[in-house]
């Protein structure tokens, strides 16, 4: 029996396929007609696949203190690679689980100018805090008065040291 969910799987699942294999801009119509026994439906798909696209280079934006090189190792999209869908979704997840960014945006872009079948991949962050500093102060009469200061910084560059305690919290 016919479903209007199942069409709209049917086309999601298609979409999917040629993104897989370097079509972003890939559009799928789904077309139904009656069939001539008037008892079911007769779906046919009108796909245009669009130009494939390969990847020119990769901008990013937004990391003050983030070194590019963190960004760029955790792609699995590099320039000359044709695109695949997987693999940028992939590329988010890796991002993410550096716990570095607030916000995080992968998407493609025109390059600069513009190249028939290119483009390039941005990556625009937000960073956020990664630093920690606690400190806590106690008596006992043993020991009298006792302190503990903690900093953490989870995004450390030791070849870019801080310049004051603003840098590092």
């Amino acid at each position: 029996p016919y479903a209007d969910g199942d069409l709209i799987e049917a086309r999601a699942s298609i979409l999917r396929q040629y993104q897989e294999i370097g079509y972003p801009d890939a559009s799928c119509r789904p077309h139904r007609q009656l069939t001539a026994q008037g008892d079911g439906y007769e779906v046919r798909f009108e796909i245009a696949e669009g130009q494939k696209v390969t990847i020119n280079t990769v901008r990013t934006s937004g990391h003050p203190r983030t070194r590019r090189e963190v960004i760029l190792r955790e792609l699995e999209l590099e320039p000359g690679m044709v695109y695949d869908v997987r693999r940028l979704e992939r590329s988010r997840r890796g991002l993410e689980r550096l716990q570095y960014f607030d916000e995080l945006t992968l998407k493609l872009v025109p390059t600069d100018p513009p190249m028939a079948g290119e483009r390039d991949l941005f990556v625009d962050v937000t960073e956020g805090r990664t630093g920690h500093f606690r400190f806590g102060l106690g008596f006992s009469s043993a020991q009298a008065f006792i302190g503990a200061i903690e900093l953490t910084q989870r995004n450390f560059d030791y070849r870019d040291a801080p310049e004051s305690w603003r840098d590092l919290v």
